[in-house]
């Protein structure tokens, strides 16, 4: 036997969490919370204007070789990323992001180049762009390739 639901029941169970689940992806974020590590402040803004130094790798590729990842990028591609050297914020002042850590680079036409192109991969470059902390990616504005 089927039993029917009232109005009351439906809005209650399938119409408020959804309005509540509307109501909470309004807000915009504008203060990266709770971020105190690698010079970046509980008031820093979530996205910083950086340049950054490193190397344009595969991550996939890294973690193939390093901790055995069933990275296919023959197949699939290479997911190229900044390997960090040194992140400065705009402005000069100097970050303790250490040394290794990964930025994702989002892709677009400033990035094209970094993310696509095999000439890149491996090379040390310098970016000037906008970090988005909270989710390590890097927004590329300009780079420019370091020559040894």
């Amino acid at each position: 036997m089927i039993r029917q639901l009232s109005w009351f029941s439906v809005i209650s169970i399938f119409v408020i969490p959804v309005i509540i689940l509307a109501a909470g992806c309004t807000k915009s974020v504008e203060v990266v919370k709770e971020t105190t590590m690698f010079g970046i402040t509980e008031k820093s803004p979530a996205v910083q204007p950086v340049v950054v130094t490193g190397t344009i790798d595969c991550m996939a590729c890294n973690l193939k070789h390093s901790a055995a990842a069933k990275a296919e990028c023959s197949i699939y591609g290479h997911d190229h990323s900044l390997k960090v050297q040194q992140v400065t914020i705009a402005g000069g002042n100097p970050t303790d992001v250490p040394q290794g850590t990964w930025y994702h680079i989002l892709p677009n036409d400033n990035s094209k180049a970094l993310v696509q192109e095999e000439e890149y991969h491996g090379k040390e470059v310098e970016v000037s762009g906008k970090l988005y902390a909270g989710a390590n990616l890097l927004e590329v504005e300009t780079f420019n390739l370091i020559e040894k």
